[in-house]
């Protein structure tokens, strides 16, 4: 499925409240590493604590010509490095990343 199509998936399955994240990769040529940053790529427009919806948490992957979907089971866990050094686990809105 392509990027443009996950509204139309979206509109068809009513139950399910979808985002779609993807990452973009920084080179600190000073320090020679790599940083991945992620960001929300597609956000449902239905609130999901109120309609009470099952959450989709996809994680888009790109690489050379190919692109793949894969599960997140664990958002908290995906994007904690990139918001705080420390290691206690972080309820993180799933359209901005605030996180407390």
């Amino acid at each position: 499925m392509k990027v443009h199509d996950i509204p139309k998936f979206a509109r068809q399955n009513s139950n399910l409240s979808i985002f779609v994240y993807s990452y973009e990769t920084k080179y600190n040529g000073i320090l020679k590493t790599t940083e991945y940053n992620i960001y929300p790529l597609y956000k449902s427009i239905r609130k999901q604590e109120l309609e009470n919806l099952k959450v989709i948490d996809s994680f888009y992957i790109t690489h050379e010509e190919s692109a793949h979907y894969c599960w997140i089971k664990n958002l908290s866990r995906l994007v904690s490095n990139q918001i705080s050094k420390h290691n206690e686990k972080k309820y993180i809105c799933r359209s901005c990343f605030s996180h407390y």
